[in-house]
């Protein structure tokens, strides 16, 4: 996903009758510090999950390393019986 001189990238996992999506943030051209936090958010078939994860660069609890998350037990099938298509977004910055 790209903002600008930023871009967010994801990756999915299936695991039995759920998923995960991992995201990790990359900075390109931009110098993060003025940027402390990003916002991502997960959709579902591109409508929001109501999820989302601030990402500040501090490995903490929610985040797998720093400007990382993965996003997990996410239903692979919708109560329609088809496979969900998880995506993610991210928070415009104004630059």
């Amino acid at each position: 996903i790209a903002t600008g001189d930023t871009n967010v990238s994801d990756s999915c996992t299936v695991s039995n009758e759920s998923t995960s999506i991992s995201v990790e943030k990359v900075w390109s051209g931009v110098e993060w510090e003025l940027y402390p936090e990003v916002v991502i958010y997960l959709q579902a078939n591109s409508v929001d999950t109501g999820r989302s994860v601030v990402l500040d660069g501090i490995e903490d609890d929610n985040e797998t390393d720093p400007w990382q998350y993965t996003f997990t037990n996410l239903p692979y099938y919708g109560v329609d019986g088809e496979k969900i298509e998880y995506s993610v977004r991210e928070r415009k910055i104004n630059m």
